[in-house]
Order: C-alpha cells, then structure tokens, then sequence
C-alpha cells in the first residue's frame, strides 16, 4: 500500500508540472493486445484482448511531449500442460485452459520525437489495479508432473493467487506514428515478477507478466 501511495503521489507532481507548462490536449482511443505470462509448471500461449484508453497530452516544445493514460485492458493467458484429474488418476489427454483477469492502468510515457510529429520513441511506466475471472472456467486441471495432484498446482489455487495480487508495476517502450490529431502507438510492458505462495503446496513462485499492445488515439483541443 505504501508503494501504492508513494507512485500516485510522485506521479501526481509530474503532472502538475509538466502539464503546467505544456500545451494541452486531450485523447481518446481503443485498441487490441496480445497478453501472456509465465508461472512454474505452467506452459502457456498468448491470449488477444482489447483496450480502451482514455487521457491528455502535454507538448512541452517539437522534441519532447507527455502522455498519461487512464486504460481498460483485457489480459490473460492460455495455459497448454493442463491435466485433468479423476478417481483413475489423471488423463492423458492435455486440457487447455484459459486465464483471463483485467486491468485498470494509470501510465505515464514521455515522447521523443525523430521526426515532429509523425514519428517518436516512448518510454514511461505503469501501474494496474487487476482482478481475475476465474468463475468463467468451470473445470479443475492441474500444472505439473507429479502422479500425486497435491503436489501440482492446480489452476483453482493460481486463480486465487491472482486474485490477491491486486497491483501490478511495469515498464512501458515503444512507438508512435501520426500527426496533431491522430497517432498510432505500439506499446510493449514488461510487469515486474510478483511472488505468491501456493495454496496448497505452500511453495514460492513467480508469476512474469508481459503485454503488446497496439492502440489508435484521437486528440482534441
């Protein structure tokens, strides 16, 4: 909670400032992203998501402008190893399934621009508030090669421990292409690793999270 507060309250000072000096505008706009994560035991493969993103610009001269952005994004995982468990043991049969969670990001980039205004550089950082959907799954699989499934982690444990990683932290590059009015922007985030224990099995491991998205904003004003 206290990191929670610290970003909002340095982030907060950014803004006054740079938004104090620089001509404003404002944007609105929606795209589609590609999400995945990594976990041990769990092979997954990407899910496609949308987004839709909604903030304001600050031009501080022809080199360098400000975007912060308040987004929806869909995200999520499709995990490949699954297997199911019954009274005979588990199948040999591979059990796709799907992890999906949402967020709601708040993110600074800054801006250099190559060539004004068509083409910049970004970089900049997030941070999400996240919640799992693990109600839309009605089937148990478990991850790993142990015979006896409570050494595996199974996706109900995951769910859970995704549902109580609320806040998520990531760093942001890519690119812009446009004009005054309307840029195209490819974005890649990289999450820092969030640590949580299995429910069952008690042990540590890291959830990686990364996110491409592709975004068209319109800017008025």
């Amino acid at each position: 909670m206290k990191n929670v507060l610290l970003i909002i309250c340095v982030s907060s000072g950014l803004l006054v400032n740079y938004y104090a000096y620089g001509q404003l505008s404002y944007c609105l706009g929606s795209g589609i992203g590609l999400s995945n994560f990594k976990a041990d035991s769990i092979e997954t493969s990407p899910r496609l998501g949308f987004n839709i993103n909604l903030g304001a610009k600050s031009e501080l001269d022809e080199t360098i402008s400000f975007i912060t952005m308040i987004s929806f994004t869909q995200h999520g995982a499709k995990a490949t190893n699954g297997r199911v468990y019954s009274d005979t043991g588990f199948s040999s049969e591979v059990k796709e399934y799907k992890f999906y969670y949402t967020e709601l990001g708040l993110s600074i980039l800054a801006n250099y621009y190559l060539k004004y205004p068509a083409l910049s550089v970004q970089g900049g950082i997030k941070m999400g508030l996240t919640k799992s959907s693990y109600s839309r799954n009605q089937y148990l699989v478990c991850f790993g090669n142990s015979a006896n499934p409570e050494d595996n982690l199974t996706s109900s444990d995951f769910e859970y421990s995704l549902s109580k990683i609320p806040c998520s932290y990531a760093i942001v590059l890519g690119a812009a292409s446009g004009n005054e009015e309307m840029q195209v922007m490819l974005n890649y985030s990289l999450y820092f690793a969030n640590s949580k224990s299995n429910v069952i099995a008690s042990k540590q491991y890291k959830v990686h999270k990364s996110l491409i998205e592709l975004k068209v904003l319109f800017f008025i004003g």
